[in-house]
């Protein structure tokens, strides 16, 4: 039981480790987004950044197959 206790110890400790690796807990911010993608179009809304993907691939595939949503706000903010 006590070789069972130090075995689940030594697992959990470096995975809280690894988890605690990341400053902002792994959220995307805005910031980061245009860091990787300076031309990047997206929306930051109730805490979450969103990007544009009405330009990618996998979104002209299935856009007959996505409808609009009601409307959610307005946009207060445009920067550059």
């Amino acid at each position: 039981m006590v070789k069972l206790k130090i075995m689940v110890l030594l697992l959990l400790i470096p995975m809280l480790f690894l988890a605690g690796c990341s400053a902002d807990g792994g959220k995307v911010t805005a910031r980061g987004v245009l860091k990787q993608n300076d031309k990047a179009d997206i929306l930051k809304y109730d805490g979450f950044i969103y990007s544009n993907v009405t330009n990618l691939e996998w979104f002209e595939n299935e856009k007959d197959q996505i409808k609009k949503g009601e409307e959610i706000g307005k946009i207060k903010k445009v920067t550059t």
